[in-house]
This record gives structure tokens, C-alpha cells and sequence, in this order.
């Protein structure tokens, strides 16, 4: 991991999701800002990625235990979840997704992560399970995949004392957002991608099954 690298306005990266060093979620991303208290990036439909299969329906306890295994092989498959922003900041422990389509926000979605970590090629992640969903006006909001995170501290991945932190994070996050705290802030409701970027692509030698 290289601490200090800074990624370039339209730089196209890869967001790669790990647990135990094996990677989960291969996500080719376009660089919005990048600057020392917030990093956002975009990821357009159409975008190839690659996403673990565990052979089983990916939110079920039983895909919890088998990652927790290390038994999942990565599929290719295309983007077709509304337009995502990605946004987070070194010191948070999770990241704010706005979910945009039709020059409309659909969702804000807060996933319980680790702090990003850098490489040359993009950002690495380990996602904690648990998350949050927002409606559109930041204001209802509630707790997602609760189950997924019990399993993952019955199976072992996680102590009972981590998720109660990762809960608090969460707690922490809907505090910043729901106040309108920049970079948290009704702005990216209106925020609009450059045609010029184009569609970010798997970087050479991402295959299936890797």
C-alpha cells in the first residue's frame, strides 16, 4: 500500500473490496476529487466488474459462512445498478454511496468499511457487512443486513466488541450526514459525471475466477 499517492481528476482507478487478502469485488471507478479530507469517485452503468459468486444467494447466511471459508470464485458482470458515487474520508470507517439515475437521487447508502487504503492502480477496502440505507431527503433511514453481520461474528470474522464499534461508526456516519456536514452535503444530489470520462474498464489481467 503507498500512503501518499493522489489520484487525478478523470483518472480511471479500480475500488477493490478484500477480506483476508482475497478479493471479493473488483470495481473499475473514475476519479471526481481526490484531496487530503475526501476522495470520491464515479461509477457509470456500463461499467465491467467483477464480483464474488459464492453459488449461493449472496446476501444469505450461508454466503457469509462460505466467505468466511474463503470459498467464492469472482464473475464478470456488468453494472446496471443505478449511476454510483463513492465518497469517504481517511479517517471514517465507512463510505457514503449516492445512487443517481435520471438526474435523481434513488438512495444514499452508508457502507460500514475499513479505512481506504492506496495502491498506484486505486483504493482497497474490506467491507464490515452491516450498512445503512437513506431516503432521498436524508432524513428515514435504517439499518441494513444486521443478519449477515451476526453470522460473520458467529463464524468468527468478526468479535461482538468489533461489531458494536462498526454499529457506532454507523451511528457517527448518519450524525454527519443527516446535518448536512460538507462533503455530506445536498451538492452531489446535483453533481453530474463528465460525458468526456467515458466507461472505466477491468485493468488488464482481471479475469474471472482470479
Amino acid at each position: 500500500m503507498v500512503a501518499d499517492v493522489r489520484y487525478q481528476r478523470g483518472q480511471h482507478i479500480v475500488v477493490r473490496d478484500v477480506l483476508a487478502g482475497k478479493t471479493r469485488a473488483l470495481v473499475p471507478s473514475i476519479v471526481v476529487a481526490d484531496e487530503p479530507g475526501m476522495t470520491a469517485t464515479w461509477v457509470p452503468e456500463g461499467t465491467p466488474v467483477l464480483i464474488l459468486e459464492t453459488g449461493v444467494d449472496g446476501h444469505s447466511l450461508e454466503a457469509v459462512g462460505r466467505q468466511a471459508a474463503g470459498n467464492w470464485a469472482l464473475k464478470q458482470r456488468i453494472w446496471r445498478t443505478a449511476g454510483l458515487v463513492r465518497i469517504t474520508a481517511p479517517e471514517f470507517h465507512w463510505a457514503l454511496l449516492l445512487y443517481s439515475e435520471d438526474d435523481r437521487v434513488k438512495a444514499w447508502y452508508v457502507n460500514l468499511e475499513e479505512p481506504i487504503s492506496r495502491t498506484p492502480e486505486g483504493i482497497t477496502i474490506s467491507d464490515r457487512y452491516l450498512d445503512i440505507v437513506i431516503e432521498p431527503d436524508r432524513k428515514p433511514w435504517r439499518w441494513k443486513d444486521e443478519d449477515e453481520l451476526e453470522e460473520a461474528v458467529r463464524v468468527g470474522l468478526f468479535t461482538p466488541e468489533e461489531a458494536a464499534q462498526f454499529r457506532q461508526d454507523g451511528l457517527d456516519a448518519i450524525a454527519r450526514i443527516t446535518s448536512g456536514e460538507p462533503p455530506f452535503d445536498t451538492s452531489w444530489a446535483d453533481w453530474q459525471p463528465d460525458p468526456e470520462w467515458g466507461i472505466p474498464q477491468l485493468p488488464d489481467g482481471a479475469a474471472s475466477d482470479e
